[in-house]
């Protein structure tokens, strides 16, 4: 196997071969900032951390998504609603940071790691316009997740970097968005979706093989992270398939066979620990619990505005003696950023579902290529559901994939309908033409 150090590399190779192609179609610069985010560039590269590279790239790629004819209108709150929330949010972050429990913690943790993702989110929603673009950045999405999960995978095969826990041996990347067991499981829980989708859209066989070559090892990442919460997202994952599914009888029997099949391919010890999640008693789960509960706890002291983005730790240590993050995403929710807050998100996400739903009701299910478009409709809405499922044993807000999936929300449903558009529109003019043989017949009649 090659090395993780080799991996690297050729991810920044990756990078800035991606970021020239992107003065050609700017979805390539797109990707360029995806890998150089998502992967903590300047973390593997001090070199690279010391010219700010992520500042770098993404002044650039921003330069030229934003030389796009038109891209400035999707910036408009009325483009979308979604728009509307999305910036409204982010100003309820920065009205928040302004009474944070700890300016310090909260600029650096949270307000200058949020605006990253705010870039992307532009970025995506500027650049991306057609069904074509969405299924490359989709595809680069899925390989980007997985490739995030391989230093884990190769130090869980090589024992190279691994560590002990509940006497199951895990392998996690050491840097970046996959770093520790849980984020590493759920990084790739939110792509297993999308994946699968893939597989079963797309005609070719060798795209196919491709994703469900992906699947197979975003999976099995899951299971070398020995996270519980991982384990209980692939059950609910199965779950989700079944309800999603068009012929729920096949989909239960085939759920039910790769279960009892994986089952017996892993470790006593395992299992065991993943027992452990029935467990009334668990530490774990009531940490989950305590999260939430703290939480709430924040927003009676702090109603409005909660403690401040990313000060969740910092209160939770001043008050209640125990600086833990909250485990929880209601509980951070509410914790920092109050009342106010929580309504915006909710509502913000409530409007992310409502694009995918009327993305996929204006897509035509007779047209094969349709039938594709509503495909990456339903994967998506069900990585949303299932990163709010993990959501219970993990603090999310910050995370780049709600906002991914709310930008692509939009080129979604502005896709359908154009389509929509057009098809009406070719009904219109195929109603206002005269038949083909009634204008023959007029061709043929004599004039004068």
């Amino acid at each position: 196997m090659p090395s993780p150090e080799t991996i690297q590399f050729l991810s920044v190779l990756a990078a800035f071969s991606l970021l020239a192609m992107g003065f050609a179609s700017s979805i390539f610069g797109v990707l360029a900032y995806f890998i150089v985010m998502a992967t903590r560039m300047g973390l593997y590269y001090p070199s690279l951390g010391g010219i700010r590279i992520e500042l770098v790239v993404a002044l650039i790629v921003l330069l030229q998504v934003f030389l796009r004819k038109g891209a400035l209108q999707k910036l408009r709150p009325s483009y979308n609603i979604v728009n509307r929330y999305m910036f409204l949010f982010l100003a309820v972050i920065f009205l928040s940071f302004f009474q944070a429990f700890d300016y310090q913690t909260s600029w650096h943790n949270g307000v200058r790691e949020f605006l990253k993702t705010f870039c992307f989110y532009l970025m995506i929603l500027a650049s991306i316009d057609s069904e074509r673009k969405i299924r490359i950045f989709l595809w680069a999405f899925c390989f980007l997740t997985v490739f995030m999960g391989y230093e884990g995978v190769y130090s869980a095969l090589t024992g190279a970097a691994r560590y002990a826990f509940r006497d199951i041996d895990i392998g996690v990347a050491s840097r970046g968005f996959a770093s520790g067991h849980v984020a590493a499981a759920n990084i790739q829980l939110q792509c297993l979706p999308i994946v699968l989708v893939l597989a079963q859209g797309h005609s070719r066989r060798l795209f196919r093989a491709t994703a469900a070559l992906l699947a197979g090892l975003s999976v099995a990442i899951v299971i070398a992270t020995g996270s519980r919460g991982g384990f209980a997202g692939l059950i609910f994952l199965m779950i989700l398939s079944v309800y999603f599914a068009k012929r729920r009888l096949p989909a239960i029997a085939a759920c039910s066979v790769l279960f009892l099949v994986s089952l017996a391919f892993l470790s006593d010890s395992y299992l065991a620990w993943m027992r452990t999640i029935l467990s009334p008693s668990d530490l774990s789960a009531e940490s989950r619990i305590l999260g939430l509960l703290n939480g709430i706890d924040m927003l009676v002291r702090r109603p409005l505005l909660g403690v401040g983005p990313e000060c969740y730790p910092v209160a939770r240590k001043a008050w209640f003696g125990w600086g833990l993050h909250a485990h929880n995403h209601l509980g951070q929710l509410l914790g920092d950023l109050g009342l106010i807050g929580t309504v915006v998100w909710g509502l913000f996400l409530y409007q992310v579902f409502m694009n995918l739903r009327k993305a996929k009701a204006a897509f035509d299910p007779n047209d094969p290529a349709d039938r594709q478009m509503v495909l990456i409709v339903t994967g998506l809405q069900m990585a949303l559901w299932v990163r709010l499922f993990e959501g219970y044993g993990s603090h999310s807000l910050y995370i780049f994939f709600w906002y991914l999936v709310a930008a692509l929300s939009i080129a979604l449903r502005k896709t359908a309908e154009e389509r929509g558009r057009t098809a009406e529109e070719d009904r219109s003019a195929a109603a206002t033409s005269p038949a083909p043989l009634d204008a023959c017949l007029r061709d043929l009649r004599p004039t004068g």
